[in-house]
């Protein structure tokens, strides 16, 4: 009975997945289509597991944004997706919060389960599998939406860099973050939302710094939030001079070219290198080099040393090798 009831779930989502597609302008300007979907598909979530989340989101929310009209985005796709994504923040948010919280106290507590690194790693994989789905919905969806879900789309995506998820993590950062940001930057932001902005991406850095694909697109996307906010907002400021081992000079050098225009700048790819070296302190590394002490050898002096044979006086003075008969006629 109950797989029964799956199947029938399941072949809900595939028939409306189907039916924009297929009916076109019919399914879309159906009456108050948007309210009588969150209604009914997207009741009780709570209750359906990571596995089955996914499919959902395959089977029917990506059919529906992808064939969705323009002229519906409004009355249709927004509705929809505000309350969604923001569920989805809320419940991804939470998962990695716990597996977070087990991997600290692994060890500590005794637990029942027979095999908790397994049961781990598949809750991983499941959370990971469920939060790539959302991204390759997320960008199929026009540049130009709602604020309410630019704004839910924006707070997942920038939370999302410091999850374990190093595939989701590079997506979300080279697709996502910066033209979800840019709609934004017109507007005027928060202090404390430009703070959190930036200090997600440097938390980013922490997280998959050892990843090399990873932390070029975050040192680019930091470096272009810098950039683009640091003329406006100085607390973006003080969150650089809370970075260990960061050089107050360079950083003093490095503000004074961006803030006067006059200046003459460098190549980009110099200024990203010189930014890249004042945030080198939150870059994380991997594991074996993480409690590596660093070990300075100085150059010890020589024990024997070598002295340079002397000539003897001797055979300077002897007249017949000495240098003068040579350039006797």
């Amino acid at each position: 009975m109950q797989r029964f009831f799956c199947t029938l779930y399941e072949n809900c989502f595939h028939i409306l997945g189907k039916a924009g597609p297929s009916m076109q302008q019919d399914f879309y300007t159906v009456e108050h289509l948007a309210t009588q979907l969150l209604s009914s598909a997207f009741v009780n979530l709570n209750n359906i597991p990571d596995y089955r989340l996914r499919p959902m989101l395959r089977v029917f929310v990506k059919p529906l944004v992808l064939f969705c009209p323009p002229e519906h985005y409004e009355a249709l796709v927004s509705p929809i997706l505000g309350p969604l994504f923001t569920y989805l923040h809320m419940r991804l948010s939470q998962k990695w919060q716990v597996i977070n919280q087990r991997s600290l106290l692994c060890g500590e507590d005794e637990t029942t389960d027979e095999n908790p690194e397994s049961q781990e790693m598949l809750e991983e994989q499941l959370l990971c599998a469920v939060f790539q789905r959302k991204v390759l919905t997320t960008v199929l969806l026009p540049l130009q939406m709602e604020m309410d879900v630019c704004t839910a789309l924006l707070i997942t995506a920038f939370n999302s860099l410091a999850w374990k998820d190093t595939l989701s993590c590079q997506r979300t950062t080279t697709q996502l973050c910066w033209p979800l940001l840019k709609q934004v930057l017109s507007g005027t932001l928060l202090a404390d939302a430009v703070t959190w902005l930036f200090t997600s991406v440097l938390k980013g850095l922490q997280t998959h710094g050892q990843h090399d694909g990873c932390m070029a697109s975050l040192v680019h996307l930091a470096f272009q939030i810098y950039e683009a906010l640091r003329p406006r907002y100085l607390e973006i400021r003080a969150v650089m001079e809370q970075i260990p081992e960061i050089q107050k000079d360079s950083l003093d050098q490095f503000d004074c070219k961006l803030l006067n225009p006059s200046l003459q700048k460098v190549a980009d790819k110099r200024r990203k290198d010189q930014f890249k070296r004042l945030i080198a302190g939150c870059i994380g590394k991997p594991l074996g080099e993480q409690f590596r002490k660093e070990v300075h050898i100085k150059n010890l002096p020589s024990l024997f040393k070598k002295t340079k044979p002397m000539l003897e006086t001797e055979v300077l003075d002897n007249e017949e090798g000495s240098l003068a008969t040579i350039f006797e006629p």
